[in-house]
């Protein structure tokens, strides 16, 4: 088993406020978590106190049942008796080492191995990689050297394994290419994965949760569903990716559906309400929803968006309009190139790609 429990976790660096403050979060067997947030939220701070790179300053973490930190006492167990695997930023390879020196180098230094060349050998073969074992780690790309990087971590069948915004030094379509990778070796060896990332697409395409952090505090967990269409506060949802917000009264709640007065608008807004955060008949609100989800409206009366078009950018197969609509600001990518044109549009959103949420304080 390699369940990890935090419990309570604070960590903080000298005087200054925390970086992780009261983390409560465990990670089930076999389990791809990522924990996603902005620089400064306190992601990779948790993964480095996980793998033994960090005391915490208040708390627990166990793995497997283990105890492995208790800031209470100020006591760690030494990361390299944790039985994890770490993929860092950097790869964090040798240079003067061989493809196959570098991922064998955890069996050597652990002592005891039998047969490690064969181990190796397994390991490059699960990344793609079995053909440059003799390779110098110089002469390859960015993208190979990250997966030395991964079979480096996983060749001692860690428990854990800890990966800290490993695709980030890609390119775009590496990236792709590997984060494919990645959920394949997983389906694969089905090791417990912890993932930083500030990536929305990454943590989407490989996890099973998701934990959303904000100044040191989990702010969400769950599934990439439910992140992504169901987020528990403005803030959140602005994060992965809602960047229009209406603000008005709720007028009326119909089972998943509230009706919000906008302010200073005439039409009312129809949008389901995130099951992480309802809202009450009389309450101040927000309705959330992306730019893509506004379309030209024909023949609908419901959830129309009158307004002004105040900017215009051309996206190649899009174009964006920034709008001006009863005194705020909308954005709104539509099909084609709409360089020139009405500078008034009608437009709509459906109420199930809107969410109403509590107005942030």
């Amino acid at each position: 088993m390699s369940e990890i429990n935090i419990e309570s976790m604070s960590c903080r660096y000298g005087d200054g406020p925390p970086a992780v403050d009261r983390l409560e979060l465990r990670v089930a067997d076999g389990e791809f978590l990522s924990l996603l947030g902005p620089s400064g939220c306190g992601k990779t701070t948790t993964l480095r106190c996980i793998a033994g790179l960090e005391q915490p300053s208040a708390g627990r973490i166990s793995i497997g049942g283990q105890l492995v930190a208790d800031g209470s006492d100020k006591w760690s167990m030494p990361a390299d008796k944790r039985g994890l695997g770490m993929v860092f930023q950097s790869y964090a390879l040798w240079p003067h080492m061989s493809v196959a020196g570098n991922v064998g180098y955890p069996l050597k230094v652990r002592g005891g191995e039998k047969d490690i060349a064969s181990q190796v050998r397994a390991a490059l073969a699960l990344v793609g990689m079995e053909m440059y074992e003799q390779r110098a780690v110089s002469d390859l790309s960015g993208g190979q050297q990250q997966r030395v990087a991964l079979a480096r971590a996983l060749v001692s069948k860690p428990r854990v394994l800890l990966l800290d915004e490993p695709l980030s030094n890609l390119d775009a379509s590496l990236r792709t290419h590997m984060r494919r990778e990645l959920r394949r070796i997983h389906r694969e060896v089905r090791t417990t994965c912890v993932y930083v990332t500030h990536d929305q697409l990454e943590a989407a395409t490989l996890s099973d949760r998701i934990a959303v952090m904000k100044g040191g505090r989990l702010q969400q967990l769950g599934t990439p569903r439910e992140i992504f269409e169901s987020p528990a506060s403005q803030w959140v949802a602005e994060f992965v990716g809602f960047d229009n917000f209406v603000s008005g009264t709720v007028t009326g709640v119909e089972g998943d559906v509230a009706v919000v007065q906008p302010q200073g608008g005439s039409q009312p807004l129809r949008a389901r309400m995130s099951a992480a955060a309802r809202v009450q008949q009389g309450a101040r609100a927000v309705v959330a929803f992306r730019s893509s989800s506004l379309q030209e409206n024909e023949t609908h009366d419901a959830n129309r968006v009158d307004a002004q078009v105040t900017e215009r950018m051309f996206l190649g197969d899009q174009t964006e309009l920034v709008l001006a609509a009863n005194g705020t600001r909308l954005v709104a990518k539509l099909p084609g190139a709409r360089l020139e044109g009405d500078t008034s549009l009608t437009l709509w959103v459906r109420p199930e790609q809107a969410v109403v949420l509590p107005e942030a304080a």
